[in-house]
């Protein structure tokens, strides 16, 4: 009995054909092509993504280079700020001390006037205080002047009185 054509290539089970051995060679001969073509490719693509690689190694290099200058730069003018803010305030301390300086030489000028002004006002009360006896003193001294010289007018009259009659 005879079996159909279908039921026969089962059959067969392993068995190829010439024509399945001309299609598995040009299959093989196709790949060994492709394989020949993607490794002439592969150094294109191996070219283009170490372009690529280095074009975003660069950029990443460009960022981190951007970003260190961005901190130096707040860095810098955070220092200069805080440079400024204390020669501020070292300006600030010389002008209060300048300040309590010139108040506290305005206050001694003020006691050295109010104690010179105590010194006179004393000088004054106790010139007052011994006016009468200055006075009196010099009341006395001017009497005794006077008597001193009465007695020497006495005693020139009585020497030329004395020479006028010898």
């Amino acid at each position: 009995e005879e079996k159909p054509a279908r039921e026969r290539s089962r059959s067969r089970s392993g068995s190829k054909t010439p024509d399945v051995w001309k299609v598995e060679a040009e299959r093989l001969i196709q790949s060994v092509e492709q394989q020949r073509e993607a490794q002439n490719r592969r150094p294109d693509i191996k070219e283009e993504e170490d372009r690529i690689r280095e074009k975003e190694e660069e950029r990443r290099r460009a960022m981190m280079e951007a970003d260190r200058k961005r901190v130096q730069e707040a860095f810098e003018r955070r220092k200069k700020e805080a440079e400024a803010q204390q020669m501020k305030e070292e300006e600030e301390w010389r002008t209060r001390l300048r300040q309590q300086r010139e108040k506290e030489a305005a206050e001694e000028e003020e006691k050295q006037k109010e104690k010179e002004e105590r010194r006179k006002k004393r000088r004054e009360e106790k010139a007052k205080k011994e006016e009468p006896e200055r006075k009196r003193k010099e009341a006395e001294l001017a009497k005794k002047q006077k008597e001193a010289e009465q007695r020497f007018e006495q005693a020139v009259r009585r020497d030329g009185q004395a020479h006028t009659a010898a």
